[in-house]
């Protein structure tokens, strides 16, 4: 993995995020895609029970224990 730039690192302070353009390739881009609507589908109303709650706001908890592809993005 390449370590980050200066310039990366100061936008990371300011900003508190960092954009890492093509981090991962369009075919796991894909399945994760697929994955989060799939779950959001599985979950329905109850998407994101597991953690805060907040009106307007889709959400999803705990990917890692709803499938591989989540464990393979930790991985990654």
């Amino acid at each position: 993995m390449m370590p980050i730039s200066e310039n990366q690192r100061r936008d990371l302070s300011r900003d508190g995020f960092l954009l890492l353009p093509n981090l991962m390739g369009d075919e796991l881009l894909n399945r994760l895609r697929l994955s989060v609507m799939n779950q959001y589908d599985l979950e329905g109303e109850k998407a994101g029970s597991e953690f805060k709650q907040e009106p307007g706001c889709r959400r999803l908890a705990n990917l890692v224990n709803k499938g591989p592809v989540f464990q393979e993005i930790v991985a990654h």
